[in-house]
């Protein structure tokens, strides 16, 4: 009489392990984000009139927000777009590892506090309930105003909370 019971508790207990998303599937959807955060710039001022010098700087990323959505691309490859509120559309090729979510490169512009670049930017993130939380990693080069180098760090979050 006791095992008569205990099939129906395993059956219910296997139905809610299976209902446990993993891979892409764990974020496949649609969110709002916002991204942020700074870049730090190592190269040269050369004014118009006085002595060049080595110099390293600071520049705010413009915040962007808007619509975001991870589709299926096959395996664990996914296609993650961000629709940025008065901005240009991004797309990103995405893999899936581990439950670790890999942005592949893509170049794009990207505004900053003072002037824009075209960087190439990539980045690594992981979901934690309803929200993914991604490191974007920007790389290229930085020319404004006598100012001429290349991004050495690079401290960029975007927050996307799943819509309901």
């Amino acid at each position: 009489m006791e095992m008569k019971r205990l099939i129906p508790a395993f059956i219910a207990l296997l139905s809610m392990m299976s209902c446990t998303k993993t891979g892409a599937e764990l974020y496949r959807g649609y969110y709002s984000f916002k991204t942020g955060g700074h870049i730090v710039i190592e190269g040269r001022y050369e004014p118009v009139v006085g002595e060049a010098k080595d110099t390293t700087l600071v520049r705010q990323l413009t915040p962007e927000w808007g619509q975001m959505r991870v589709m299926d691309n096959g395996d664990n490859n996914l296609k993650l777009t961000m629709n940025i509120t008065a901005g240009s559309p991004v797309v990103f090729d995405a893999v899936v590892n581990n439950d670790i979510l890999t942005l592949k490169p893509v170049t794009r512009r990207v505004g900053l506090d003072y002037g824009e670049g075209m960087f190439t930017v990539s980045g690594s993130g992981k979901r934690y309930e309803k929200t993914i939380i991604l490191d974007l990693d920007c790389q290229g080069d930085y020319n404004y105003q006598g100012i001429h180098g290349k991004v050495k760090e690079s401290h960029v979050s975007c927050i996307a909370t799943e819509n309901e």
